[in-house]
């Protein structure tokens, strides 16, 4: 983008500018709405701290999906009765779901 604003300051139009450097007319005045006040370190620096913030995001959602899991699995019954006849085994099908836990026969 610095280089585009140096071709315009030359006298060259933004068309002109922005086939200069290879983009589009309209990435060059979306990189300008974005970037146009900052310099290259503070737009390097604000495209690190949203990478963060999106990775920050996703942990949070990840935790809260957790925590609605865990409490879903908290309000179920764990205790089966037992069929003297027929042995049980525990096995856990979808945590998502609202009935965790089943009992296989």
């Amino acid at each position: 983008m610095r280089t585009a604003e140096l071709e315009q300051s030359k006298g060259l139009t933004q068309l002109d500018a922005a086939r200069k450097i290879g983009v589009t007319p309209v990435t060059l005045s979306r990189w300008k709405a974005e970037f146009g006040g900052l310099r290259v370190d503070q737009a390097k620096r604000l495209k690190d701290l949203e990478q963060e913030a999106s990775r920050l995001r996703k942990i949070v959602s990840d935790q809260a999906l957790d925590i609605l899991i865990l409490k879903e699995v908290s309000k179920g019954n764990f205790y089966a009765r037992r069929s003297e006849a027929v042995p049980f085994k525990w096995r856990c099908v979808n945590l998502r779901s609202a009935s965790a836990w089943h009992v296989k026969s």
